[in-house]
């Protein structure tokens, strides 16, 4: 491998572009290098390389008609460009697209920048091999030259198996009473991509109850459709025997497709009593005679209200009712007048005993009187719990904590002073009396007293 190499200078960024003829091995990834193409470039030859590889492969596979993801393309370019250009050659090329990176994303507008990264989708209409070649080429603006790299995709199809389409499956029947058959829709069964051999037992049911019967019709056991022909069964009957709402798949057996099935329902008639809630709520009441009304109606069990005389099973409900209903009831405790006050205690005040003064045994006296003790006695006052409605009801109900009943008070009468006051004691005096020059000394039976006498 060998490079000549010029140096080119646009926009003060030196741009180096190289001709290049590389083979790369395949690693894990798919890859191509560019196929440049050489141009007059300002007088001197002009190439620049575009890196292709696709992850995880240039190989895939999928059924006609579907579309996936065939790999994910990661192109790397060296050179400034302005515009980059995807298109695809070869049959196959119908059968692939991929999603093109406008410049600049994926670094192709100034200079060498990561790769741009796209997926490749196969999307194949009909079975067989696709080969398509996809050409990634860009333009340098500064001197018109451009390049291009390809890379190859195969793609195969496989052909879809055949299978059966349903024409005018029913999947609502009736609904009918009990006992009184209704006919439904028939079915048709057209073979697509193949021929179809129908099964011994064409039709298998789920419900086994019986109240469904599928004439076989043209759709007999072992009958064999060509792709593109159809078989018709006679028209679905069903016959409830029980009032219900009966459910039934049917599936299609083949010896050369996939069963495919379908569903068909259908209701037998009940009657029964339907009462809606009761209102006003109780949510917000307080009474103890509280009034409520609901709706009364006969309702058919699929959901359709009729006529009262279809419900002749039970006596019709009652439409009102009245009860206690409590559940919108507040509680606050009601509080009365407070009563007499009541007890209490006080203290004896006394004035100072006389006489003062005297020789020997002396009787002295004083008075007394009986002094109330502030807040020493007790009012109580009537606490109740009061229902919203106007009910007294027990204290239980109202919220905690319980006003106090009971508080201080000063009595103005019927309080103790505890024991009976003491007004008189004998003493023995032996003090100075009033006077001139009498000084007792009762050891040597001086005694001085207060005349006169």
């Amino acid at each position: 491998m060998f490079c000549a190499w010029r140096t080119f200078h646009t926009r003060a960024r030196r741009v180096i572009f190289a001709r290049t003829a590389t083979v790369l091995a395949l690693i894990g990834l798919i890859s191509a290098v560019a196929e440049p193409a050489i141009a007059a470039c300002n007088g001197s030859p002009f190439n620049s390389n575009v890196s292709l590889s696709a992850s995880p492969g240039t190989t895939c596979s999928t059924s006609s008609g579907a579309s996936i993801t065939c790999a994910t393309l990661s192109a790397s370019i060296s050179a400034a460009v302005s515009s980059v250009g995807f298109s695809w050659s070869g049959g196959g090329a119908s059968a692939f697209s991929v999603a093109a990176c406008a410049p600049g994303t994926g670094g192709y507008q100034n200079g060498p920048e990561p790769p741009c990264v796209t997926p490749v989708t196969f999307h194949p209409t009909a079975a067989g091999t696709y080969t398509a070649t996809l050409k990634v080429s860009g333009t340098v603006p500064t001197n018109g030259c451009t390049f291009y790299g390809t890379i190859t995709f195969t793609g195969t199809a496989a052909a879809n198996p055949p299978t059966l389409a349903l024409t005018a499956a029913p999947t609502t029947c009736g609904p009918s009473t009990v006992g009184t058959p209704v006919n439904c829709t028939a079915v048709t069964l057209t073979a697509q991509n193949g021929s179809i051999t129908l099964g011994s037992n064409p039709f298998s049911q789920s419900d086994s109850s019986g109240s469904f019967t599928i004439p076989a019709g043209t759709c007999t056991s072992g009958a064999v459709l060509p792709s593109g022909s159809s078989c018709t069964t006679g028209a679905i009957v069903f016959n409830p025997n029980q009032a219900k709402t009966y459910a039934d798949t049917v599936t299609v057996n083949s010896t050369s497709a996939t069963a495919t099935s379908f569903t068909m329902t259908a209701t037998g008639y009940t009657y029964s009593w339907t009462t809606s809630g009761w209102t006003p709520s109780v949510q917000t009441a307080c009474s103890s005679s509280f009034l409520q009304t609901r709706t009364v109606s006969c309702r058919r069990n699929d959901g359709v209200t009729v006529d009262n005389s279809f419900c002749t099973s039970g006596s019709m409900p009652t439409d009102n009712q009245t009860i206690e209903a409590f559940g919108g009831c507040t509680y606050s405790w009601q509080l009365g007048d407070f009563g007499a006050c009541v007890g209490g205690y006080g203290s004896w005040s006394y004035t100072n005993w006389t006489p003062t003064c005297g020789v020997g045994l002396t009787t002295q006296t004083r008075s007394g009187s009986c002094t109330v003790t502030t807040g020493s006695g007790i009012q109580t006052e009537t606490v109740s719990c009061l229902r919203s409605d106007g009910v007294l009801v027990d204290t239980s109900n109202c919220p905690s904590p319980q006003p106090s009943v009971s508080q201080p008070c000063t009595p103005a009468a019927g309080f103790s002073c505890g024991p009976e006051a003491v007004l008189s004691q004998q003493t023995v005096l032996a003090a100075r009396c009033p006077g001139a020059g009498c000084t007792p000394d009762p050891t040597n039976g001086v005694f001085c007293l207060i005349t006169p006498f």
